[in-house]
């Protein structure tokens, strides 16, 4: 249960991250933080 739980809170901050990124008025700054991502 607790492996379970721990795994949907990294998803919602997952996606919480994300969502930010995208809101920042900078789109270079996103694309910077995106690619370490894909190289991960």
């Amino acid at each position: 249960m607790i492996g379970i739980v721990l795994f949907l809170l990294f998803i919602v901050l997952f996606s919480v991250a994300q969502k930010g990124t995208k809101n920042l008025p900078d789109e270079q700054e996103d694309e910077d933080f995106v690619v370490p991502l894909e190289m991960l």
